[in-house]
């Protein structure tokens, strides 16, 4: 009999998500949106960004570039019982 493979934590794929913005808009408007358009997200662009593990808020970030590539340092990270909830 094949043996399965060991799972453990660390090997568990968590889905992240940096929210930058949202906006809502009626669907008539969404649907008129071309190259060129601009979607106001509200918010302070100085305010950190919300980071999301599988939908779950888990840190907070600011956006800065390395190099040519655009990533996310976590400035604060939320309680256990928070991410957990």
């Amino acid at each position: 009999m094949a043996s399965q493979p060991k799972v453990t934590m660390a090997t568990i794929e968590v889905e992240l998500m940096v929210l930058v913005g949202s906006a809502e808009m009626p669907l008539a408007r969404l649907l008129r949106l071309s190259r060129g358009a601009v979607i106001p997200l509200g918010g302070d662009p100085g305010e950190p960004l919300q980071i999301l593990a599988n939908g779950r808020p888990v840190a907070k970030g600011r956006v800065q570039l390395d190099g040519e590539r655009v990533t996310v340092e976590v400035i604060e990270t939320a309680a256990r019982s928070q991410a957990a909830a």
